[in-house]
């Protein structure tokens, strides 16, 4: 996933981005969250990855994954931003598979 600084000011590294499932009956379920590795300045961006086993519950089911930057797992940020308005990402659906 791409995070993109539309800034005016640089991003220090560390910028914590979260990747969450949407659940129809528990709400957003964090799955993983991981942090920026460099300073992103105005314009910029990181492409950061998220390696996640499937959870037993989403096995053999079609979820719908989103990311949340500037979130630390539990819907709060740190960075002071100009619009907070534009840090969720709907990354699609995908099928999760039975973990062996």
């Amino acid at each position: 996933m791409v995070v993109k600084n539309e800034g005016a000011a640089k991003v220090a590294p560390g910028l914590q981005v979260t990747l969450y499932v949407t659940d129809p009956t528990a709400g957003p379920v964090a799955l993983q969250t991981v942090a920026t590795k460099t300073t992103i300045y105005p314009g910029g961006s990181e492409t950061v990855k998220f390696s996640v086993k499937t959870p037993v519950a989403y096995q053999n089911t079609t979820i719908d994954l989103f990311a949340q930057v500037d979130d630390d797992g539990t819907g709060k940020g740190t960075a002071n931003e100009c619009k907070e308005d534009n840090n969720e990402v709907q990354l699609g659906q995908v099928f999760c598979k039975t973990v062996r």
